[in-house]
């Protein structure tokens, strides 16, 4: 892959030449983005060469759901300590076509890291809520394993059984049904427009999984209906965490992550190989990761994800931050020609959107507004709305407004500052500045993005008088758009980058006025960015 990077930025004529001023230490490369990291088990090893089986049980449907489909079965690892079994449950709801069989792999993974863990196949052809299936099951789970009300849940939908799950978080809440959700996980989700949004008031967490080979979930519709639209849709992106060390009047927000993993298909995230709908959910000549590599990496960072959020081991919140993958991981390889024309045993490309709980916005572009500190003349800026360009070529799944950014190649730097709000630019509280950032396919060849390439740009921190830089790619990629299998349309896919506010120097941080992207020089490119915020973790 190449490198677009250039030079540092130099101070314009005209300008405060302060304000574009480059700390040297603070434009190098980040030397390691591991240190300091806690690093947990590989999810991917196994501890022993021969584990014992977990206990299965099956229970009979919840009266009402009794048709020939539904049904749960129980796993439980005997070798486990009783007590940590009990401490946290995990449900998990199956999509169209896949039986409880197609989920033994998953769940006796899950089982193995100590949950109790449930596999509900939902039922069809009866006049039954899926949503009231879900608790029922849960109550008949309960009753059998004998777990206390308060017990942690997280509840798992796979492809249909995805949209599921989030209405039955909302219903838990709606009709008070007492349940403790914790976290929500959503595997190659498919979703409708009437799939409830989930909000910090029906569970704590949320994180999705969706892969771009998934022929499932096609996307390519005029209604977003995959992955992309959960996360977008769930929470306010104009939530924060109170920024003060005073009394605030911050709405509570959802912990909310989305993992999106180059080469991966509908049916080997959860181990599984299915043929559904009208044809093929799964493509073996279309994903270019091998099915094992796939079903590593959801099971691990759902692993991670359960672990973080219903046992609070904060040895996986490097993971779950994108700052450290496991060695299996890091290692993966793709094992077939992509359409980008990548060759085989190309490196892993995965793109982590994030936005934490504890978090304060900059700007979300959700009032169709921003505030701008500097706007250089040959940046162009366009405000995209909901599923502006859903469909067509390009192809932006995003349901959220964002905002349109490109740049023509010139000589010199180019920036784009975004003011701080008042109230928020005393930053000593938090650990990151973070921005959701991917490139955006369109055909301007002016501004064109550098065909499978991924962007380079810098993030600065500005404080009124001096400004301190950092690539942006040292923490994550600004990744190159995917093409959808079988046909000529682009896919345009978001990563957050979040730099550690220790990595900027040179700059008072009790009161920090602007965030600025620069472009560098001889470069051109077309972004698409939302979401500026202060991470607190």
């Amino acid at each position: 892959m190449m490198d677009q990077r250039r030079e540092r930025p130099r101070a314009r004529s005209g300008l405060r030449s302060s304000l574009f001023a480059c700390a040297l230490a603070a434009a190098g490369n980040a030397s390691s983005q591991i240190v300091g990291i806690a690093i947990p088990p590989d999810p991917c090893v196994e501890t022993t060469f021969n584990p014992p089986p977990v206990e299965i049980t099956n229970l009979p449907p919840p009266s009402g759901a009794g048709d020939f489909f539904a049904g749960i079965r129980v796993y439980v690892d005997p070798a486990q300590p009783p007590a940590l079994s009990a401490s946290a449950m995990v449900l998990i709801v199956n999509g169209n076509g896949f039986n409880q069989s197609d989920y033994t792999s998953y769940a006796t993974y899950l089982a193995r890291q100590g949950f109790t863990v449930a596999v509900a196949r939902r039922p069809s052809g009866v006049a039954y809520d899926v949503d009231d299936f879900v608790l029922d099951s849960l109550a008949l789970v309960f009753e059998e394993q004998d777990l206390a009300n308060d017990t942690k849940i997280a509840l798992i939908g796979h492809s249909v059984g995805g949209s599921t799950v989030l209405n039955a978080a909302v219903r838990n809440r709606t009709i008070g049904a007492g349940f403790n959700i914790d976290a929500v996980v959503t595997l190659a989700p498919s979703i409708s427009a009437s799939t409830a949004n989930l909000t910090r008031t029906h569970a704590d967490a949320l994180l999705t999984i969706f892969g771009s080979q998934d022929q499932d979930v096609e996307g390519l519709g005029n209604q977003a209906n995959d992955a992309f639209a959960v996360y977008d849709r769930s929470d306010h992106e104009g939530n924060s965490t109170c920024h003060g060390n005073g009394f605030c009047f911050a709405t509570p927000t959802i912990d909310k992550r989305m993992l999106f993993i180059h080469g991966a298909d509908h049916a080997s995230l959860v181990n599984a190989v299915k043929l559904c709908n009208f044809g093929a959910c799964e493509f073996p000549q279309k994903a270019f990761i091998s099915k094992s590599n796939q079903y590593c990496i959801a099971r691990g960072y759902t692993n991670a994800f359960l672990r973080r959020h219903l046992r609070g081991e904060t040895i996986y919140q490097g993971m779950l931050e994108g700052r450290y993958r496991p060695p299996s991981i890091a290692g993966v390889t793709s094992n077939a020609i992509d359409a980008q024309a990548n060759p085989i045993g190309s490196a892993l490309r995965m793109s982590l959107q994030q936005s934490p709980k504890l978090r304060s916005v900059i700007e979300n572009f959700e009032d169709e507004a921003w505030s701008l500190s500097h706007h250089s003349p040959q940046v162009q800026l366009q405000l995209l709305q909901p599923e502006q360009l859903i469909g067509g070529t390009s192809n932006v799944r995003h349901v959220s407004h964002a905002l349109a950014v490109g740049w023509t190649n010139k000589p010199t730097w180019h920036y784009l500052g975004f003011t701080v709000p008042a109230g928020r630019r005393n930053v000593g509280n938090f650990a990151r500045v973070a921005l959701r950032v991917g490139q955006l396919h369109q055909n301007s060849a002016a501004t064109a993005n550098v065909a499978n390439v991924a962007t380079s740009i810098m993030l600065g921190i500005h404080d009124g008088d001096d400004t301190s830089w950092r690539w942006a790619q040292d923490y994550a990629a600004i990744p190159a758009n995917d093409f959808r299998p079988g046909n000529d349309y682009t896919h345009s896919v978001m990563n957050t980058v979040a730099v550690p506010l220790s990595a900027y120097i040179g700059v008072d941080k009790s009161d920090i006025r602007s965030v600025i992207l620069a472009f560098p020089p001889n470069t051109k490119g077309t972004l698409i960015i939302d979401n500026l915020e202060w991470f607190k973790e």
